[in-house]
């Protein structure tokens, strides 16, 4: 058997080379040598000329989809919900999506860092933009510690924490977050807030989470086309301050605008149908509502209000 891989292998180059007449007579001179059929010398020598390549094996998709991992994070992290030994097979993704979302702060950290040297160091500093970098350091670190804060408040099981919030300055937090995922599905974000809105007595971290995840939503119904995600701010005529996260996407489809905040509804193949309904109830614990819409023209707009620090109720569990 050896032999025959040596005399295949020393006429490989010269079979590969020859004619289609000279191909025909080198492989009579392999079977003469060997005793194989032609059929079996021919497939020897692509054998020797075409080595075969062993492809690595892409790597096996999570079993739980983002969505639903975002979810477990919000259950554990933010709302300090018990998950329950069903999950404890998620635990893996789990740990790795703490991760990432720890990941985002601590990258703008460092970029803003390089950015504030870069304006430092210049022959004429500019300490304005010095200044501005580094505030965006702050609020990087304040995020990170956000994330901390509430993964310890689920093994203490804290009461929910209300403070006054300035809804425009969220909304501006969350656009600055969510900048570059935007921008990686060609979707440009634009902020329209009312200016001197009252503030609301909310969970800021909460808050952030419902902005997040609409946000998120609005980009990823534009993922393949692109387009304008516009976040509003105003003061409804009933008082309350009101949210509109608005995308030029493909729209809700026909029936669901009801049906699409309840729990594990979904209208995508690798949703949870959990993100919305967790909205709506943090919202209501709030003392406030959350709908959807159909815009007029292209897309769908998700809306929420909530009451001002006067009007607020006394924070409830969210359920």
């Amino acid at each position: 058997m050896a032999e025959r891989k040596a005399v295949t292998k020393a006429i490989a180059t010269r079979y590969q080379r020859a004619d289609k007449p000279g191909k025909a007579k080198i492989l009579d001179e392999l079977c003469a040598t060997t005793g194989w059929h032609r059929d079996h010398a021919r497939k020897a020598l692509r054998g020797v000329l075409r080595p075969r390549v062993v492809k690595q094996r892409a790597p096996r998709p999570p079993k739980y989809g983002p969505k639903v991992i975002a979810a477990l994070i919000f259950c554990w992290a933010v709302l300090g919900m018990p998950a329950g030994k069903r999950l404890a097979p998620m635990l893996g993704e789990l740990a790795a999506s703490v991760s990432h979302e720890l990941k985002q702060p601590i990258a703008a950290v460092a970029l803003d860092a390089a950015t504030c040297l870069r304006w430092l160091r210049r022959d004429h500093p500019d300490a304005h933009k010095a200044g501005e970098a580094a505030s965006r350091i702050i609020d990087a670190a304040n995020r990170a510690d956000d994330i901390i804060d509430r993964l310890r408040s689920l093994y203490k099981k804290s009461p929910p924490k209300r403070e006054l919030v300035d809804v425009n300055q969220t909304i501006h937090q969350m656009v600055a977050l969510l900048l570059g995922e935007a921008t990686r599905h060609a979707v440009s974000i634009r902020a329209e807030v009312a200016e001197g809105l009252p503030k609301i007595n909310a969970d800021g971290v909460q808050l952030q989470q419902i902005l997040m995840n609409l946000m998120l939503n609005g980009i990823e119904a534009m993922h393949n086309s692109g387009g304008v995600l516009t976040v509003k701010s105003q003061l409804a005529q009933d008082g309350r301050v009101e949210v509109s996260v608005s995308d030029t996407g493909v729209g809700l489809p026909a029936g669901t605008a009801d049906r699409i905040f309840d729990a594990f509804f979904t209208t995508k193949a690798q949703g949870s149908g959990m993100g919305l309904s967790i909205s709506r109830s943090i919202v209501e614990s709030h003392g406030g509502r959350i709908w959807a819409t159909n815009n007029d023209g292209r897309g769908a707009s998700f809306h929420f209000a909530l009451p001002i620090a006067a009007e607020a109720p006394e924070p409830a569990a969210v359920s």
